[in-house]
């Protein structure tokens, strides 16, 4: 992985008391976003994420996206207001949000995936599940099959 992919997210010491939380969300774009304006957008995040000890990946394709948010349970809740009140983002659905005990995207500050430069099977998978999970939200084992899939972009990044 190339220093361009991901800014490595200080760790302070936590209390004990603070508890960490997982969120994913889909969402669809209001209007595109290139590769260009996703690059200087993301690291904006990084920044943020990083000094609100916040870790994740951001998928983008086809005018959707989809993220998982993992840190402190009130950063995260307020985070996932600023996105909700985000004017880039339309038609939010939460997939899951759990307490964790450790991080999936540990030393991430924000992974970023463009859709479009990965390979024509992995597309596939996630035009499908983003199909999936707008049209049918309930759908039993989503946030399951949802948390598979980002943690083979994750391998895949690596």
């Amino acid at each position: 992985m190339n220093d361009e992919t991901y800014i490595p997210c200080p760790r302070g010491i936590l209390s004990e008391a603070v508890m960490l939380l997982t969120l994913s969300y889909v969402s669809v774009a209001r209007r595109p976003v290139h590769s260009k304006e996703l690059a200087e957008l993301a690291e904006k995040y990084r920044r943020n994420n990083a000094r609100n000890d916040i870790t994740g990946m951001l998928l983008y394709h086809d005018l959707r996206f989809m993220q998982v948010i993992e840190g402190p349970m009130s950063n995260i809740r307020t985070l996932f207001e600023n996105i909700k009140s985000d004017p880039l983002h339309d038609q939010i659905l939460k997939i899951f949000e759990d307490p964790i005990q450790n991080r999936e995207f540990l030393n991430w500050s924000l992974g970023v995936v463009n859709g479009s430069s990965l390979g024509l099977e992995d597309q596939t998978l996630l035009n499908r599940f983003l199909e999936d999970a707008g049209a049918q939200p309930t759908t039993p084992g989503l946030a399951g099959q949802g948390s598979r899939m980002l943690r083979h972009f994750r391998n895949a990044m690596l």
